[in-house]
């Protein structure tokens, strides 16, 4: 073990009770999306202990934190400070709350910023570390929000109200229409890549048997691999939406929220942490069977357009169960995934020093990212004129 590498265990070892305090008052008080707010207090009221400068209510967003630290000599040379960014989640899911390990995932964005932190000034290395508490990964995403992005999720159907048994003839609808969006949902399916998933629930489909329903709420999400491929099935099921309301004649409405990017992988990044983690006894897949398994989307896909950025995934320990489960949010919080976040924690940390202190390696990465995606990043998140949101190659 290296000396940085014992220096970060270390650290993280004398402040592993206050993390798991942490993680288990925000995973026995699970908040949803934009609304974390007892988690946000939490996780900045412990920065700004740790002598972060917090900003709270970051970004427009009330349950947002921004926490820096900058080291003191970061103004004796021309070129800037090299910049390491960690992020934490800590948003729930509805009724089974932390089923996705969120409150690992901010002590872990918490555990690797303080080691950073612990080493650089120990080092006297010319380094800020900023983290970046994002909420609402399981909504619309935070992280867009701050890096000011756009796209879809709810769709609703207006029709005209008539009681079912009176005078049926007279009213329109909009559960008809709303059903069959879900068959020519259905029929898309066939004609889609394997890759991409579309996924509806009903929230409102009437108010009572005997009135035929004048408004209904649908919530659908679409998946791709690419962004760039999003762009064509979004608008084959808004073709669809519009069809079923015309042929039902209802008219329609779309709010659509942030789209979630892929993640681009770094290789530099991702070589590098796979050698801190298999220095503490990681083992790993090939590349090859990691990409066979399917993941969940997330906002940091978003992030990974903007920056060379590192996503890595880790394992709770002691549940064979995907993520989104009863089983996976009592894994949650046992021991053993509390000290798998902060050997993650730790890996993150070891590969962003790493970057600080060798200039060729840092420049390796910033090629990376260029070459798949070029100077200043791949997409620009906006709204067009008329307020949808869209993704658009630069």
């Amino acid at each position: 073990m290296s000396t940085i590498d014992k220096r970060i265990d270390d650290h993280l070892t004398s402040i592993s009770d206050d993390l798991r305090a942490i993680s288990l008052d925000i995973h026995s008080n699970p908040e949803l999306a934009f609304k974390e707010h007892r988690a946000h207090t939490i996780l900045s009221d412990y920065m700004e202990k740790q002598g972060f400068t917090v900003t709270r209510k970051a970004c427009g967003l009330d349950t947002a934190f921004v926490a820096t630290w900058t080291s003191s000599n970061h103004a004796d040379a021309a070129a800037p400070p090299v910049h390491a960014a960690f992020l934490s989640e800590y948003d729930a899911l509805p009724q089974i709350g932390h089923a996705c390990g969120h409150n690992l995932i901010a002590i872990a964005g918490v555990a690797a910023a303080l080691a950073f932190r612990h080493v650089a000034a120990l080092d006297g290395l010319r380094a800020r570390v900023t983290l970046l508490g994002t909420p609402g990964e399981e909504d619309a995403g935070g992280k867009i929000n701050m890096i000011n992005a756009g796209a879809l999720q709810g769709v609703d159907y207006f029709g005209k109200a008539a009681h079912a048994a009176a005078a049926p003839w007279e009213g329109v609808n909009a559960l008809d229409a709303m059903l069959l969006a879900f068959q020519g949902v259905g029929l898309l399916r066939q004609q889609c890549a394997p890759s991409n998933r579309i996924h509806g629930v009903i929230k409102k489909g009437g108010d009572a048997a005997n009135v035929i329903p004048d408004h209904t709420v649908a919530s659908f999400m679409l998946r791709s691999e690419k962004v760039a491929d999003l762009a064509s099935l979004r608008a084959r099921v808004l073709a669809v939406f519009a069809g079923a309301a015309t042929a039902t004649g209802c008219t329609h409405a779309v709010r659509e929220d942030p789209v979630f990017a892929d993640v681009v992988v770094n290789p530099t990044l991702a070589a590098r942490y796979a050698a801190a983690a298999a220095a503490r006894g990681c083992a790993f897949p090939s590349r090859e069977t990691q990409l066979e398994k399917p993941y969940g989307s997330t906002d940091m896909g978003n992030v990974s357009q903007v920056v060379p950025a590192l996503h890595p995934v880790f394992d709770v320990g002691g549940c064979d169960q995907e993520i989104h489960t009863i089983e996976f949010e009592k894994a949650a919080k046992s021991p053993g995934a509390h000290a798998n976040a902060l050997r993650a924690a730790a890996c993150v940390a070891e590969t962003a020093l790493a970057c600080c202190v060798d200039p060729e390696l840092l420049r390796q990465v910033k090629k990376d990212f260029e070459e798949v995606l070029g100077p200043g990043g791949g997409y620009v998140w906006r709204s067009d004129e008329e307020g949808r949101p869209d993704g658009v190659p630069k």
